[in-house]
């Protein structure tokens, strides 16, 4: 999704909502990554991915984009 979100962001053409919605879960994946380098407990990574904000985000960019 975060691959796929950073080629969607290249395209200017985006409604503003899903723009909003792919940096949502572009930072989500920026910040897991961190934590897991930083030695979080993978559970608590987790967590953080799969919180409302960023599920509802990730499933709004994920109904724009269609199915893979």
């Amino acid at each position: 999704m975060a691959a796929t979100g950073v080629r969607l962001l290249r395209w200017k053409q985006l409604p503003a909502d899903v723009m909003r919605n792919v940096r949502t879960v572009i930072t989500a994946a920026e910040e897991a990554k961190q934590k897991l380098a930083d030695g979080t407990p993978i559970a608590t990574v987790i967590n953080a991915l799969t919180a409302p904000a960023v599920a509802t985000a990730r499933d709004a960019a994920v109904t724009y984009r269609g199915p893979c």
